[in-house]
């Protein structure tokens, strides 16, 4: 292993890493995304598989697991409600949308009789 394939993997890494958080501190139930969560949630998740991709494509396998690792275990920790509730404190855009009733409103159905 050499010393560029080393940078490659711990910069991989902590960037994944960072990554698994923000993702994990986006909403995962539907009805809370707003747009800017579905946006950056789609851009997130290409950008995670194509680093992925690439890295299997020149080879850094190592670097690959790593940041598949590191995705996850960053999912993990923005779960965690301490850290979950500070990164809704320190970053507000995070919060997720307020819930609509599962009440109909405005429209009405004729009922049988």
């Amino acid at each position: 292993m050499g010393a560029a394939e080393i940078v490659v993997t711990v910069v991989t890494a902590v960037a994944c890493l960072g990554m698994g958080v923000f993702l994990g501190s986006l909403p995962f139930k539907r009805d809370e995304l707003t747009e800017w969560h579905m946006k950056y949630q789609q851009l997130g998740g290409v950008l995670a598989c194509g680093i992925v991709i690439v890295l299997m494509l020149l080879g850094y396998d190592l670097a690959s697991w790593l940041a598949i690792a590191a995705l996850a275990v960053g999912v993990a920790v923005s779960r965690i409600p301490v850290v979950r509730r500070g990164l809704l404190a320190r970053f507000p855009e995070l919060h997720p949308a307020e819930r609509q009733s599962p009440l109909r409103k405005g429209t009405s159905k004729k009922r049988r009789s």
